[in-house]
């Protein structure tokens, strides 16, 4: 492992952890957890990377009624929670598009002047989503790419858009394909996206999708009010980044079939499986649950597993790599089932029957809708360390196997992203997280 000087407190810790002691000697599936937690990174110890952020705001008519004004709201927080390392543009859009503040470092006057802007906006119009965001995204490119040096802090520049919308992409560039396609090819140019969906008018397949493609976050708010504590989260998971470019990979013996049961992309590389997960903010902890189809094996046999974890340091300059293997023994008697195991694989087993079930209700087949979410339960460890989510999945049978309104469906969906992704809900959230020095 490459250490290039840092503390052994500075680099994250990986629990992995087995369905049971032993492997079964006959066929079946096999569970495996993996838990990466990021270090912690005391204010007086670190030194934060800078963020170039663009701001990008649905003015379109449908954020008439307060939802305009808790997004200026919003922003102006966040801008509060920046300084002069950082630099922002913001961006307003309905069928026209107007930057109210250019790429510039974050100091008192551009603060003032994206303020007094963003008092002025009112709602109106159509929702041109696409070129809104790839307006605030074209501010950042010549920050991502070097042409233009805002700072001479020798570290990768952190780009990151911030769309926020009520409504749907009715004007120009619409595909939610074609959207995430974009959204993928920013990201490899150092781009990410993170987008905020608020009220029930909105796309989530859509918002989703362009989170997912572009690296960032999708973030449910069911009601205006909550606007600002989400901003005011995401922001300061930014402001609390320890580690970068992080990715998790398995590789098994050629007899094992491995998937992932987190809703993630996954890929290949050689013999390897890889989980990409991007930015871990300080103590971050992120769960994934990997199920492993076995071949029978004969009694006291062993079989390796091996795990490699590549990640770079909070200036994502330099890259590290640790690898740690586990061997596991074939027995008639697995063992007793591990809890924390039991309690995250049914963690992902109720939120894959719920994101199967929205689709199902959304398209009006409630008994398709019905059938994912009985079989999930039927599925689900009969451990003490799974009866919340047992108990929480079959409260869900009777709103999500009748038509379900738009908001519930919304919220069923966000509920289900955040538990597969590891990811806090900021919209039910009181305490925000802040800015660390």
């Amino acid at each position: 492992m490459q250490t290039n000087g840092h503390s052994p407190q500075s680099e994250p810790r990986v629990d992995i952890r087995r369905e049971r002691k032993y492997r079964p000697t006959e066929a079946g599936t096999f569970h495996i957890l993996t838990t990466l937690t990021a270090p912690d990174m005391p204010a007086r110890d670190r030194q934060r990377p800078p963020l170039d952020l663009s701001f990008v705001v649905d003015r379109s008519g449908s954020m008439a009624g307060g939802a305009l004004e808790l997004a200026r709201q919003g922003v102006e927080h966040a801008l509060r929670l920046l300084d002069e390392r950082d630099s922002v543009s913001v961006v307003v859009y309905d069928a026209e598009i107007d930057t109210l503040l250019t790429q510039h470092l974050c100091d008192s006057e551009a603060r003032a002047k994206a303020t007094r802007r963003l008092r002025r906006v009112q709602p109106r119009g159509s929702t041109a989503l696409a070129d809104g965001w790839l307006t605030g995204c074209n501010e950042l490119a010549p920050l991502s790419d070097g042409s233009r040096v805002i700072r001479h802090d020798g570290g990768r520049p952190l780009c990151r858009a911030l769309l926020l919308t009520d409504g749907l992409a009715n004007v120009g560039m619409t595909d939610s394909g074609e959207l995430s396609h974009h959204a993928a090819q920013l990201r490899q140019r150092g781009i990410t996206t993170t987008t905020f969906g608020v009220g029930h008018g909105y796309d989530e397949d859509l918002l989703a999708n362009m989170a997912d493609s572009g690296g960032g976050h999708f973030h449910h708010i069911p009601h205006a009010v909550a606007i600002p504590q989400v901003f005011a989260g995401e922001l300061g998971e930014m402001l609390q980044i320890a580690l970068r470019d992080v990715t998790i990979a398995l590789r098994v013996p050629t007899t094992w079939s491995l998937h992932l049961l987190n809703d993630l992309p996954i890929e290949r590389d050689g013999d390897w499986i890889v989980l990409r997960i991007g930015e871990l903010f300080a103590n971050d902890s992120q769960s994934h649950v990997w199920a492993v189809d076995l071949p029978p094996m004969g009694h006291g046999r062993h079989e390796t597993f091996e795990v490699r974890l590549r990640w770079s340091d909070a200036d994502g300059q330099d890259r590290f790599d640790q690898r740690l293997s586990h061997t596991v023994e074939a027995s008639h008697s697995p063992g007793h089932l591990d809890d924390r195991v039991s309690e995250a694989l049914a963690r992902q087993l109720a939120a894959r029957a719920r994101t199967e079930a929205v689709r199902y209700n959304r398209s009006g087949d409630y008994a398709s809708a019905q059938t994912v979410l009985q079989d999930a339960m039927a599925s689900m460890p009969r451990t003490a360390s799974a009866a919340a989510e047992l108990h929480d999945l079959s409260m869900d049978v009777d709103s999500l196997t009748r038509q379900a309104a738009p908001a519930t469906l919304k919220q069923q969906f966000s509920k289900a992203r955040h538990a597969q992704r590891s990811r806090k809900d900021y919209s039910q959230d009181t305490t925000p997280r802040s800015s660390m020095s």
